[in-house]
């Protein structure tokens, strides 16, 4: 157990008791926390979605490959799909179409020729800076709610389940 001190519970409260025939409450708990979850994360993709994925002509898995290779120059297709838990295949077909935009250029690693190490172009990079405040701007939105402890100890948290899950599902 955690030293850490949990924040106040929420003005919404936490999750209402579980009052339905079928699996023990606590499964129904858990699995209503994973949909929680997974709704966070649409509502935080349905700006990009609705206004930007379109005006600039990127998917949403194209620019979270393109954020990868902007924020760490030289990283390779494998540590992307790692990093950001995208299949490996996604992240192929992403890199091949932010290539073919002529957003992103690829080197062969000196220390291993099997190997690319990608890097964005002034293209990739000048869209990347278009974009990013303006997904940054959208997440702040939703996260305001918390205040500056709340936020550092969801943080903790997601990183904590995310340590977690990679234990537990390499």
């Amino acid at each position: 157990m955690s030293d850490t001190p949990v924040p106040a519970v929420p003005e919404d409260g936490p999750l209402p008791p579980d009052t339905t025939e079928g699996p023990p409450a606590f499964m129904s708990s858990e699995l209503r926390l994973a949909g929680r979850i997974n709704r966070l994360a649409q509502v935080l993709e349905r700006p990009f979605q609705q206004q930007v994925s379109n005006q600039y002509e990127i998917t949403l898995s194209d620019w979270r490959v393109l954020v990868q290779i902007v924020q760490r120059p030289g990283v390779s297709g494998s540590e992307i799909a790692t990093t950001t838990a995208l299949p490996a295949m996604s992240v192929s077909r992403s890199v091949q179409t932010l290539r073919t935009t002529g957003r992103v250029t690829s080197k062969v690693d000196p220390r291993d020729s099997r190997r690319r190490r990608l890097f964005a172009t002034r293209e990739g990079q000048d869209l990347y800076d278009h974009i990013a405040p303006q997904a940054l701007e959208d997440i702040t939105r939703v996260m305001d709610v918390l205040n500056p402890d709340e936020k550092t100890f969801f943080l903790a948290l997601v990183d904590r389940l995310n340590r977690r899950s990679d234990e537990l599902l390499p």
